[in-house]
């Protein structure tokens, strides 16, 4: 039998370490302080950035975010697509995608699992709403994943 459980990141014994954290993947220099600056606004943690997708992999069990942030422009050996996919596999953790409108064709004609994608510009209220979408959706889907089961 399964069951659901309701959640929240917010608990009374410490509110701030109990924030959601995120790991961002952003190679552009200029762009990653605003958005690091604008999601700390929002109350989340921004853990690290990574301007790769190959650093990011390297990043993720030090870091262990809630969620990764990706703008889909990195272009070292591994793009943020696929370094998303693998964290995603891997380890379950969400992504939100950064993208001009333009490229959200190239977001689902390379994607394998579902995704999260915020166009650019955006406003701070469509950045939170996405990110927290995102992930009560991991959560909500964490006991189906294959990695854990459900007796029925």
């Amino acid at each position: 039998m399964c069951f659901s459980v309701a959640w929240s990141f917010d608990t009374p014994e410490n509110p701030l370490e109990s924030k959601p954290s995120i790991l961002l993947i952003e190679d552009k220099a200029f762009t990653a302080p605003d958005l690091k600056s604008r999601l700390q606004g929002l109350g989340y943690r921004v853990r690290g950035r990574a301007t790769s997708g190959d650093q990011a992999l390297e990043m993720i069990e030090q870091v262990q975010p809630d969620l990764v942030m990706v703008g889909i422009q990195a272009r070292e050996s591994r793009d943020g697509i696929g370094a998303a996919e693998e964290i995603r596999g891997k380890w379950g953790i969400p992504a939100v995608f950064l993208s001009a409108q333009a490229d959200k064709d190239r977001l689902h004609g390379n994607m394998t699992v579902p995704f999260f994608h915020v166009p650019l510009p955006f406003r701070d209220e469509t950045l939170q709403a996405t990110v927290e979408a995102a992930l009560y959706v991991a959560k909500a889907a964490a006991p189906f994943s294959k990695n854990s089961f459900c007796h029925l």
